[in-house]
């Protein structure tokens, strides 16, 4: 059962997730709250291992990748995620299951609906308190790219159109639990407008937990 408030960061290559979520998990830190930042693929022992293969191996066939990261998944889940959140801490995960709706569903082209269902059935029918999305154009997210690239931003930009998409209508079908934010803006100050609304969706939760502990 989950006591503990989840953050989770979802966008494109190359919008700033890693950078909002690690001045997500500062902030928090600030203030005395206990928090955990982790990341997916690799967030736990098994994830480790299959980071490698899943961005630096070569291609594998659409259900072998979407399998991989479900297997990440529910090792990071009951590894490190649940366990956390069981403990009442603000848990903050660069990346999570969206990303397996939008790369694996809208960009590969695998059917939504199972997608869909073997979240579910990992997570065991719980999902994150506030999903942040930073949104990008795709052309203006793989310009930001760095270094060497992995297999997944090596993929063509009509691959990462349908993923920032699917992302968008996934955050239009569930209007409570995302918020939006234009990830071109300046990384400090989009870093204070995020955790204001971070901020005050966390404070309504505890009145709430308060609320039910008294109850």
């Amino acid at each position: 059962m989950k006591y503990g408030f989840l953050i989770t960061l979802e966008g494109i290559e190359g919008s700033g997730k890693s950078t909002q979520a690690k001045l997500l998990f500062k902030k928090f830190q600030e203030r005395g709250i206990a928090v955990e930042l982790t990341q997916e693929p690799g967030g736990s022992h098994l994830g480790n291992a299959l980071r490698h293969a899943l961005l630096k191996g070569p291609p594998v066939h659409p259900l072998t990748e979407l399998f991989l990261f479900l297997a990440d998944r529910n090792e990071h889940w009951w590894e490190v995620i649940q366990p956390a959140l069981a403990d009442g801490k603000v848990v903050i995960i660069d990346r999570f299951l969206d990303s397996t709706v939008a790369y694996q569903g809208y960009g590969r082209g695998i059917n939504l609906d199972i997608i869909h269902h073997l979240n579910h059935l990992i997570l065991n029918g719980e999902e994150p308190d506030v999903t942040i999305l930073l949104d990008i154009s795709q052309r203006g997210g793989l310009d930001r790219l760095q270094g060497e690239k992995d297999r997944i931003e090596k993929e063509d930009p009509a691959f990462h159109l349908r993923v920032r998409e699917g992302y968008l209508k996934e955050a239009e079908k569930n209007p409570t639990r995302y918020l939006i934010y234009d990830a071109s803006l300046d990384p400090d100050a989009l870093s204070v407008k995020i955790f204001q609304d971070v901020w005050e969706r966390y404070q309504n939760w505890l009145t709430r937990a308060q609320r039910g502990k008294n109850s």
